[in-house]
């Protein structure tokens, strides 16, 4: 293993390197969201509910309710779907100025058939999405007045070529303007293979300021199983800090000041914890953006993805400081 380069990559001539704003930018698809209720199989249903997700929304929208200012930058259609994002966001205090609408190609979509006994299937609809058609113009021409910092996934090079090279664009175009760039592995094994996936991401470790992974998607980038080796070879090929989720059993930060550990909150019971990795993402980032000791910004973090956990839906559940405190004191008193 080489070790971790000593110097940021080069700044293109003419740009500034110094960041322009605090704002954060999450650039990703969203998608339109179809699932069962619970204890009932989505093909036996004679009614569904209908949400959104998106790894870079779910963040915006957790940022949002921290008080943090955020923008996604993305593309929908002119649907029910889209607008439905587009109002949601909106109210959130989520900045959508970004977002192309496209006349001609609709949002995207998934069905998530949830079951209590494995992990719920997962089917796409996203070939023909307004992301997809634009993810090579919104890259072109993203607006980065006034952002501090960027959040993507490994969700949006998963799409394809287009969406590998408009990934790969926003993050050199953020490095250029030293604009942090926070990064998740998010793997989705119906998006592209684990070569692929530890290719892609592994020649750019260092360019991450801020890289989220589970201990699965280490071993793919790694080689490793155990969160030692994992957290020091991702140091070592490049990535300045690592942040390990290991679901229930807590979450490891890999830092250049050490490394640090969290337990994950402890919850009566588990509704639904899809979209916990993101609501954990959310409240860390929202910990780093003031300033707090990275004990505190873990401890936020964990909260937020136990508190995801205990309602329906991806972002549904992310929550204000206000209920972030009030969890994590147990406080039960009626507010009435």
């Amino acid at each position: 293993m080489g070790s971790a380069p000593s110097s940021p990559l080069p700044v293109p001539s003419g740009s500034n390197p110094t960041p322009s704003g605090d704002r954060v930018l999450c650039f990703g698809e969203t998608l339109g969201l179809v699932l069962n209720p619970r204890g009932a199989r989505l093909r036996d249903c004679a009614t569904a509910e209908i949400s959104f997700a998106g790894a870079e929304s779910n963040v915006a929208i957790g940022l949002a309710r921290l008080g943090c200012p955020v923008d996604w930058h993305s593309a929908v259609g002119i649907d029910p779907v889209g607008d439905r994002i587009l109002r949601q966001l909106r109210a959130e205090g989520v900045g959508v100025a970004g977002v192309r609408i496209d006349p001609t190609r609709v949002t995207a979509m998934m069905l998530r058939d949830r079951n209590h006994w494995t992990e719920p299937s997962v089917y796409y609809w996203r070939d023909t999405s307004a992301f997809g058609h634009a993810v090579t113009e919104l890259a072109r021409s993203c607006d980065w007045a006034g952002v501090g910092a960027m959040f993507l996934s490994g969700i949006t090079p998963a799409l394809g070529t287009a969406g590998a090279e408009a990934a790969a664009a926003m993050i050199t175009a953020a490095r250029a303007r030293g604009i942090k760039v926070w990064f998740d592995v998010n793997h989705r094994r119906k998006l592209w293979s684990e070569a692929d996936a530890a290719k892609w991401i592994g020649s750019r470790l260092a360019e991450f300021d801020l890289f989220f992974t589970s201990v699965d998607e280490g071993r793919i980038i790694t080689g490793f199983t155990a969160p030692d080796d994992i957290g020091r070879a991702l140091q070592e090929r490049g990535a300045r800090h690592v942040v390990l989720k290991l679901g229930v059993r807590g979450v490891w930060s890999f830092s250049p000041e050490g490394k640090v550990f969290c337990p994950a909150f402890p919850i009566r019971e588990e509704i639904d914890p899809i979209g916990a990795g993101d609501g954990f993402d959310a409240g860390f980032l929202s910990g780093i953006r003031e300033g707090r000791p990275i004990e505190e910004c873990l401890a936020r973090g964990a909260a937020c993805g136990a508190l995801v956990c205990l309602t329906d839906g991806d972002w549904e559940g992310l929550p204000t400081k206000a209920e972030i405190e009030r969890f994590v004191t147990q406080e039960r008193k009626a507010d009435r």
